[in-house]
């Protein structure tokens, strides 16, 4: 649906973004997330959203979440891995992927 050379991250770059980047808890333009700033300099928003269950919205301007488009390998095939922050560190995790939460695709 995105065309030409969009797709999600893997879990990998997920991994990098973690590893490589420094995460700086903020506002901008009245929502709160985490400006992330690789080693070259330049950095993103990503705001924290929250997530989706159903009809409901929770945890919006508290945590951040982002899918990672990698499965979490588990008996159960409806997972994936998500990278996960708040006012700290971030970290990797995994959920159900009936859970609505954001996503931020990257392109080559």
């Amino acid at each position: 649906n995105w065309g030409a050379s969009w797709r999600m991250p893997t879990q990998e770059e997920c991994n990098e973004l973690i590893q490589l980047c420094t995460w700086e808890w903020t506002e901008m333009e009245g929502k709160k997330g985490s400006k992330v700033t690789g080693p070259n300099g330049n950095y993103i928003f990503i705001p924290a959203a929250g997530f989706r269950q159903e009809y409901d919205l929770f945890m919006s301007n508290v945590f951040g979440y982002l899918w990672c488009g990698s499965c979490y390998v588990h008996e159960l095939d409806y997972y994936a891995y998500n990278l996960s922050f708040f006012n700290g560190p971030s970290e990797l995790t995994w959920e159900n992927r009936t859970i609505g939460q954001p996503i931020r695709p990257v392109s080559e």
